[in-house]
């Protein structure tokens, strides 16, 4: 019986999953990813031909696509694609499913670029299941609109809400819905 060959495209694929799952596992440790974007590499390792996906961003839409995953608006996608958080994004971030108390697992995922551990924006407390104790991070963009992230998030009491990947260039932090965040300082 033939075995199998695994390409390239395939072992990245599988060594981005394994980030993100350690991401989600350990949430607020850094966990890097390998060469490329990180967005594309997100995708391609999250999306096929059974998921939806959103995006705003025209230079990332056909990387989506070409996942096979449908694209459709941001408050029927399963995986929703930022490359900033910007007004317009927080839109959308409000209208992206949270689940329900019989189906939480049919929240959005949600992946946004920002800055991570820069010295600049909101430093965060987590806590919650995988953190030990207390975690912290530091999320750089405008604070008006991390407030409205933080705002939107806490709407949800789990189980429903989003799991959220925060991505800086090839670093890639989890938070998963169970993870509280509290704000200690704005740099």
């Amino acid at each position: 019986m033939p075995v199998p060959v695994q390409t390239a495209a395939g072992r990245r694929n599988q060594e981005t999953f394994t980030a993100l799952l350690n991401a989600m596992s350990q949430p607020g440790a850094v966990q890097l990813l390998h060469g490329g974007a990180a967005l594309t590499q997100i995708a391609a390792a999250l999306l096929d031909l059974e998921v939806s996906a959103y995006t705003a961003d025209e230079t990332l839409q056909p990387c989506l696509r070409e996942t096979g995953a449908a694209l459709k608006p941001a408050r029927e996608a399963q995986y929703l694609f930022f490359s900033s958080l910007d007004a317009d994004a927080l839109g959308a971030v409000g209208s992206a499913q949270v689940g329900s108390p019989l189906n939480p697992h049919q929240a959005a995922t949600l992946v946004v670029s920002v800055r991570l551990n820069a010295g600049e924006g909101q430093l965060w407390s987590l806590t919650g299941p995988g953190i030990p104790g207390e975690a912290a991070i530091q999320v750089g963009a405008p604070a008006a609109l991390l407030d409205a992230f933080l705002t939107l998030r806490e709407r949800q009491n789990f189980p429903l809400g989003w799991d959220v990947f925060l991505i800086d260039g090839l670093q890639v932090v989890g938070l998963p819905r169970s993870t509280r965040i509290r704000v200690l300082a704005v740099a």
